[in-house]
């Protein structure tokens, strides 16, 4: 005999007889061994005809709210009196069944999109007595992504039949798209004591290019990159996944199309002249391949930075940009992906921290550059105007400072404009005029920048990262900065080609092209100073092994090489881009590299065990 307590009302008939020499009929006794457990009551006992007597058995959860299974058995005590005879009690067990589950041989299905495939799941009925089920797919759920039909198969049997519905093709972000299709059981004759269901995950994969979400913000919807600051990571991290559909109708993972040699292709996705198009371009906004992280479904990873901070109150400005696959053999709306980025500003209004900062650097600077007798009067000067400059502001008092110090340290005495005649100007005071623009001109010439460690001039995030970059004795100790010191190599080089294209702009190519000499000059000397030593110093502590820890590409040093030639026999830069275009290379993608080679080596294995150098 075997009971379900779960289903109403299922029982079970108990047939006795007592066999005795006494013609009268026997009393029976029905006692559960457990009364607090899952049998009910037993029936009174009828007459079942030829001496057998027939009891009625039924169970129930003792606890409603209990939802795991019944033990195997309980026992029911049977005792029979007949006239002066009574039998001794027998234990019959009385086997519960276990609460009923409908089962499937697959939980997840998987449908390609577009390609109108059908998917078959089949169920059944287990720990179901010997009931009949009736089985459907559950009416309170609407389905939005996919049809699905049940057909019965037998008592306990079913198959479900499921497709992708029709619907237009909507740009969905989403990796891939979802639903859920319930099943639900229901015993023929009967009724169940609670819902049986059976969830069936049907995922509907695409191709495509996607960007992954988990980095967006929650609060704004979009991905923030930090303003460029020399003390922390001032990167952001984007991760794309490209999914193609092959000619099997299988999607797959191809990553190694969006990554380099052929990295995606970035897009600000704004009107020119506006403020967002003008914050992209204005910060130097850049898009790195970083490799690749392995997971489940590998991603292509691209590093989000802003050259320059973008001067504002603090708020973020949206960017729209789209991330284009270069060689998308599938429809055009699956070759690109769109997404919002986030410029992070600089709170450059009187009273802010970055304020505070160029306030001090103006006193630095007055403090260490001045002569003493000159400094009360400076001091005075950043007083009066610190209080209606903001930080642009303060930054170009402070540059003109220094350039009127370093002219005057240079030569003795400041530079004073003169009128057609050559007499001194003198301002409202009685004091000579000096001249600005003569102090600034020297200061360019000479290659002069203000900067303190914190400074994008300056490498890395402090006094510990000085050392690494400009003393021979410290080249192999791991940058405590590292993305600053790299992001300072590049800003070495970039800031001279921007100075050439607002040459070019403003119709001046002799000086462009001077200024793209200072650039090549400048990359040369980040390339003999900083990775040459640091390379060859990998490969030594590992025991020169074959092949090298740490290597420079062949690309990186003929790109360096050939801008090595510059001013020599005639070379000029516009010669030397020509043979970097012929590689496929520019100054800017080899300085680019350059850093690539500075991380990659730090970040080896050999990394933990240069840490535990000593400092000097």
């Amino acid at each position: 005999n075997a009971i379900s307590p779960f289903l109403i009302p299922d029982r079970a008939i108990l047939l006795v007889r007592f066999s005795t020499d006494t013609s009268e009929a026997p009393i029976w006794t029905f006692e559960r061994a457990q009364p607090d457990g899952w049998l009910d009551e037993p029936s009174t006992p009828v007459d079942y005809g030829d001496g057998w007597t027939a009891v009625a058995l039924k169970a129930t959860p003792p606890d409603p709210e209990y939802t795991g299974d019944p033990p195997a058995s309980e026992d029911i005590i049977i005792t029979a009196t007949s006239g002066n005879t009574r039998s001794e009690p027998v234990s019959v067990p009385v086997l519960l069944l276990k609460r009923p589950t409908i089962e499937a041989d697959t939980y997840q299905v998987t449908l390609v999109k577009g390609i109108n495939e059908t998917v078959r799941v089949q169920v059944r009925i287990d720990h179901g007595g010997s009931e009949s089920w009736v089985f459907a797919i559950d009416p309170e759920k609407t389905l939005k992504l996919i049809n699905a039909t049940i057909t019965g198969l037998d008592d306990t049997h079913a198959e479900i039949a499921m497709t992708e519905q029709d619907s237009p093709d909507e740009r969905s972000e989403s990796l891939y798209d979802s639903e859920t299709v319930i099943v639900t059981a229901s015993p023929r004759s009967g009724e169940l004591s609670f819902p049986l269901e059976c969830h069936i995950a049907v995922i509907i994969s695409k191709e495509g290019l996607f960007i992954d979400t988990i980095a967006r913000r929650k609060d704004t919807g979009m991905y923030h990159v930090p303003v460029p600051n020399s003390q922390m990571d001032s990167s952001a991290l984007l991760d794309f996944y490209y999914l193609v559909l092959t000619e099997d109708n299988q999607i797959i993972s191809h990553t190694s199309a969006i990554t380099d040699p052929s990295p995606l292709d970035f897009t600000i996705m704004e009107d020119e002249k506006t403020k967002p198009y003008n914050a992209a371009k204005g910060s130097g906004l850049t898009f790195v391949s970083s490799g690749v992280r392995q997971l489940n479904t590998p991603s292509a990873v691209y590093s989000v930075s802003m050259i320059r901070p973008i001067p504002f109150d603090g708020t973020p400005i949206p960017v729209k940009c789209r991330a284009t696959v270069q060689n998308h053999a599938g429809s055009e709306e699956t070759g690109y992906c769109d997404f919002i980025l986030a410029l992070e500003t600089d709170n450059v209004n009187p009273g802010s921290a970055s304020w505070e900062i160029e306030v001090r650097r103006c006193e630095r600077i007055i403090n260490t550059m001045a002569p003493e007798q000159a400094r009360p009067e400076l001091h005075t000067l950043l007083s009066k105007r610190k209080q209606v400059l903001g930080v642009e502001g303060l930054v170009q008092l402070r540059w003109m400072i220094y350039n009127q110090e370093f002219y005057r340290e240079r030569h003795g005495e400041y530079p004073y404009k003169t009128d057609a005649s050559g007499r001194v100007i003198t301002g409202p005071d009685g004091k000579p005029v000096i001249d600005q623009a003569k102090c600034n001109e020297y200061a360019e010439h000479m290659d002069q920048t203000v900067t303190d460690r914190f400074h994008t001039d300056a490498y890395g995030g402090g006094n510990e990262d000085i050392g690494p970059a400009t003393r021979g004795d410290m080249k192999i100790k791991p940058y405590k900065d590292l993305e600053a010191t790299t992001r300072t190599m590049e800003t070495k080089v970039y800031e001279w080609y921007d100075r050439a294209e607002s040459a070019m702009e403003s119709g001046d190519p002799k000086a462009a092209e001077a200024y793209k000499e200072e650039g090549m000059r400048q990359l040369t000397k980040q390339f003999k100073n900083q990775i040459e030593p640091v390379v060859n110093k990998y490969n030594e502590l590992a025991g020169y092994p074959d092949p090298p820890i740490a290597r420079i590409p062949e690309n990186v040093r003929a790109g360096v090489e050939i801008m090595n030639r510059v001013g020599k026999d005639g070379f000029t830069p516009a010669d030397a881009e020509a043979a970097l275009a012929h590689m496929g290379e520019s100054p800017r993608s080899i300085i680019q590299k350059m850093s690539g080679i500075l991380e990659s080596g730090q970040k080896q294995q050999l990394h933990e065990y240069l840490k535990t150098l000593p400092d000097e």
